[in-house]
């Protein structure tokens, strides 16, 4: 939940679509309608204990080294407008 520094009243949306990347690996890709990373936020993001905010900024930390043990990457990408983009890529091993 980020509503901590923004308006209630501004809506925000979060999606979440899976399906299989062009490399045959399971993706998850979550994008959300917020205020989205900085180009400098976006590299740094990742890193233990970076942050924007005040929080201690180990979400992003704890799902890329959860993605990268089972052989798998996390990266930040663009939301193609507001807001932002973690995607998940795992082996598929043939699950899907």
């Amino acid at each position: 939940e980020r509503l901590g520094s923004e308006r209630a009243s501004e809506r925000h949306v979060l999606s979440v679509v899976t399906g299989r990347s062009d490399m045959g690996t399971a993706r998850v890709s979550v994008t959300d309608t917020g205020s989205g990373f900085l180009a400098s936020a976006r590299r740094a993001a990742g890193r233990p204990f970076y942050s924007t905010n005040d929080r201690p900024g180990l979400g992003l930390a704890v799902a890329r080294a959860v993605a990268e043990a089972h052989g798998g990457r996390l990266r930040i990408g663009e939301a193609g407008g507001p807001g932002a983009e973690v995607v998940i890529e795992l082996p598929a091993w043939g699950c899907i």
